[in-house]
């Protein structure tokens, strides 16, 4: 198989939809895990944790959901018809943490969708 002419994109737009299966006008617009954005992430992640078992610290269960929410929020790449009350949101890392924290079907759907590589063919 001549692996040249295989095809991957940076990103990708996921429609999110409600808990219930129903859909909403919301994209939010995803790297995947073979962009820049998330091997930087990644690395990042691999280097706190081996200055901390340098120093003799354990990793905690609350680490690794505060590194892997980290890793979706360097993932998002942009959003369109988030809104919060009457505003539209901005797509800045502390409005993602706070909508990835806020709503988690929504950060699970982020989650899955940055890891499928079909998503990005």
């Amino acid at each position: 198989m001549d692996l040249s002419n295989l095809g991957f994109k940076d990103t990708t737009s996921v429609n999110i939809t409600l808990p219930n299966g129903e859909p909403t006008d919301i994209r939010i617009e995803v790297a995947g895990q073979d962009s820049d954005e998330f091997r930087k992430a990644e690395v990042a992640k691999r280097n706190r944790r081996l200055k901390a078992a340098q120093k003799g610290k354990k990793v905690t269960a609350e680490q690794l959901d505060e590194e892997g929410l980290d890793l979706l929020i360097n993932c998002t790449v942009s959003w369109a018809n988030v809104m919060w009350g009457t505003e539209e949101l901005e797509c800045t890392p502390e409005n993602v943490r706070k909508l990835y924290t806020e709503h988690p079907f929504i950060r699970e759907q982020i989650d899955e969708a940055i890891a499928d590589r079909t998503l990005f063919m």
